[in-house]
């Protein structure tokens, strides 16, 4: 729960945007950050990543529960874009909620 995190708001700005998160074991309230685009390049070139499951976008956009890419609004697919085009790899799940059937998986769109 501590060290370097350079994309993380403040409590404030997570709570306005309902981002509060506790530890399951601890109760201790977690620390919550902005996308972070370089890391993400970053992870992707160490691991070799060949897609990308990009979770808690419902948190991100207002996109709670949609479960078909056409659905998502310009402004979270412009997102998801630029993500693709940083990094080189595609987004192949999308999750916009708690449930498993709150997700977008466009891995059948691949083959």
């Amino acid at each position: 729960g501590e060290g370097p995190f350079p994309t993380e708001m403040t409590q404030e700005e997570a709570e306005s945007k309902g981002l509060e998160e506790y530890g399951v074991v601890t109760g201790r309230r977690r620390r919550i950050g902005h996308f972070d685009m370089e890391l993400a390049k970053e992870s992707c070139r160490i691991n070799g990543a060949t897609q990308i499951a990009l979770t808690c976008v419902d948190r991100l956009f207002d996109c709670a529960r949609v479960q078909d890419y056409s659905e998502l609004s310009a402004e979270t697919k412009a997102f998801i874009d630029n993500i693709e085009t940083e990094t080189g790899v595609p987004v192949t799940i999308i999750s916009t909620g708690p449930d498993l059937k709150d997700t977008i998986d466009l891995r059948k769109e691949l083959l």
